[in-house]
């Protein structure tokens, strides 16, 4: 008989490999969690691509509101992903 921790030791070697949807998903999710419906309309994720996301955002006052709240929301990103970290950069476009 195997024992179970033998049997989760074996498991956790596996790498994950993430797709731009994921990514994708676990942004808009933390988008929806700190800015709310109205910041779902104006701030779009748009790509992900070797660790940097690129967000699209509408007007002007919605970029000031990311950019002194970047460094939670990256942080707010990377907590949907338990052992890899996806995202290193954020790039904002208007």
């Amino acid at each position: 008989m195997e024992l179970l921790s033998h049997y989760l030791k074996s498991h956790e070697k596996r790498k994950i490999v993430l797709d731009e949807s994921t990514v994708l998903i676990a942004v808009s999710r933390c988008i929806q969690d700190q800015f709310g419906a109205q910041g779902m309309c104006n701030i779009k994720a748009v790509s992900w691509n070797n660790g940097t996301v690129i967000l699209e955002i509408q007007k002007s006052i919605w970029a000031g509101e990311f950019l002194q709240q970047k460094k939670t929301f990256l942080e707010c990103c990377n907590n949907y992903f338990q052992s890899e970290q996806p995202i290193k950069k954020i790039f904002v476009r208007s």
